[in-house]
């Protein structure tokens, strides 16, 4: 089975489903761990994607003269 591109939405979707089992504290101590790794992984992909975002629309933002020009903003393309 051909596995799903990871999202920043999805990212934080099962980031939030991680926070609520953690937080429910009713999983085994081995589990738990586990959860715990891959939330942090979650959230270092998301703290990822968020710079790449804010990295790409600083780019495309141009002054010159005290006026702003702008220009194709893609955060779309390969990274």
């Amino acid at each position: 089975m051909a596995r799903k591109k990871l999202t920043f939405e999805n990212a934080m979707e099962t980031l939030e489903e991680i926070v609520n089992q953690l937080e429910a504290g009713d999983i085994p101590l081995n589990e738990l761990i586990d959860k715990y790794n891959e939330g942090m992984k979650l959230s270092a992909f998301c703290l990822d994607e968020l710079n790449r975002a804010k990295d790409a629309i600083y780019a495309e933002v141009d002054v010159k003269d005290n006026k702003i020009i702008e220009k194709k903003l893609d955060i779309e393309g390969d990274y």
